[in-house]
């Protein structure tokens, strides 16, 4: 008898906080209007107009849309993995690329989910710095 009347009251207080939980949840869902996609896409296009060759720019959209929609989830949380992980795929993708302005599509890419290219480079270098030690 003792310990159901004690354990009970904690059970329901939990379950209280989870249902004020869930309600902030979904006051944070309902007030959430991220971007389009179409909208990252121009906001790209608008901060880099010149052509990039097809090859590039076919895999370098589908980098955009996935970024798009990471940086958008309401459960995103930006951290140095993340600034690796996006960059290198970047770098990755645009090896090969032998025409100017790499940092500058690196700069559009970023501004256009709403990321900081220098915060990005800087957390990149750092963590292949702590990489490789």
């Amino acid at each position: 008898g003792k310990n159901q009347q004690l354990k009970r009251p904690q059970i329901i207080q939990r379950q209280k906080a989870q249902q004020r939980t869930s309600a902030q949840k979904l006051i944070t869902f309902a007030s959430f209007a991220p971007p389009s996609l179409a909208d990252t896409k121009q906001k790209f296009i608008d901060t880099y107009p010149k052509p990039i060759p097809a090859v590039y720019n076919t895999v370098l959209q589908e980098l955009l849309a996935q970024a798009h929609f990471q940086c958008n989830s309401v459960t995103f949380q930006y951290d140095e993995i993340y600034a690796l992980g996006l960059s290198s795929a970047f770098d990755q993708i645009l090896d090969g690329y032998e025409f100017e302005g790499k940092e500058e599509i690196f700069e559009a890419f970023t501004r256009a989910v709403n990321l900081d290219p220098g915060q990005i480079r800087g957390d990149q270098k750092m963590m292949e710095e702590w990489v490789s030690k």
